[in-house]
């Protein structure tokens, strides 16, 4: 289904990222990079929980 203002539609995988602080980012990245933001979070020593998917990593 296309958007009727012309925009291309693009699945984004919402993300919190505990980054043990007072706030956890909340982030949308394309879902086609969800797995590169995970990689990513992981090298830093960051948990990321991808929301309404259940997954969490450490």
């Amino acid at each position: 289904m296309s958007d009727p203002r012309g925009a291309d539609p693009v699945r984004r995988a919402p993300a919190v990222l505990d980054i043990d602080s007072d706030c956890c980012p909340a982030v949308g990245p394309r879902a086609a990079r969800a797995d590169e933001l995970t990689a990513l979070a992981a090298r830093a020593g960051f948990p990321v929980e991808h929301l309404g998917t259940g997954r969490r990593s450490r």
